[in-house]
């Protein structure tokens, strides 16, 4: 049981750093854009859904963690 838990923060911890990442571009292109006055939405667009991805994927893993505290398994792998 504890491998997996530490499996599941390993793992994630790559996810916690693409988050980051993904925070500082969509900063980066906003203020960037703002000195010359011209946002480029699409740009922004793929920052957003970058940033929604890694926030659900981060989401399902605290899930599965706060299941596997409470031993309430079943049907994890059922999708």
């Amino acid at each position: 049981k504890e491998v997996r838990v530490w499996w599941v923060y390993t793992y994630s911890g790559g996810f916690v750093l693409t988050l980051a990442f993904d925070l500082y571009e969509l900063t980066d292109i906003v203020f960037e854009d703002a000195l010359i006055d011209s946002f480029d939405r699409e740009q922004i667009g793929v920052c957003c859904v970058a940033l929604f991805l890694d926030c659900w994927y981060l989401q399902g893993d605290a899930h599965l963690l706060h299941r596997m505290r409470h031993r309430h398994t079943r049907l994890m792998h059922a999708a």
